[in-house]
C-alpha cells in the first residue's frame, strides 16, 4: 500500500502537469440511457451543385474531401477529449479515495 500511494500520486502529477483543456467539437447528446455523437457540428457540409458544370462538380468533391477529413478531425479530437475528461474523472475518484483513507474515521 505504501509503494502503490506515491506511484499514483507520481502518476496523477504527471497527467496534470501534461494536460490540455479543449472542449468537445462535435455534440454529444443524451437520450434515455444512451450517448449519441454528431461531429458534424464543427464541418461544413457541402452543397451539391444544381447544374452539370465540371468547376462546380469539382468543387464539390473538393469541399466533399474537406468535410470528411474535418469530420474525422473533430472525432479524432473528442475521442481525445473524452478519454481527457474520463481520466480526469478517475483520477479524482482515486485522490479522493485516497484522501479517505490518508484522513482514517
Amino acid at each position: 500500500m505504501k509503494l502503490a500511494l506515491p506511484a499514483l500520486l507520481l502518476a496523477g502529477i504527471a497527467t496534470a502537469a501534461s494536460a490540455q483543456y479543449y472542449t468537445a467539437r462535435g455534440n454529444f447528446s443524451s437520450i434515455g440511457y444512451g450517448l449519441d455523437y454528431d461531429p458534424s457540428a464543427a464541418c461544413s457540409k457541402p452543397i451539391r451543385p444544381f447544374s452539370d458544370d465540371s468547376f462546380a462538380w469539382n468543387n464539390y468533391r473538393n469541399d466533399a474531401r474537406r468535410y470528411l477529413s474535418c469530420l474525422e478531425s473533430a472525432a479524432n479530437d473528442d475521442m481525445r477529449y473524452a478519454q481527457r475528461k474520463i481520466e480526469e474523472g478517475y483520477d479524482e475518484a482515486v485522490q479522493e479515495f485516497l484522501d479517505e483513507v490518508e484522513r482514517g474515521y
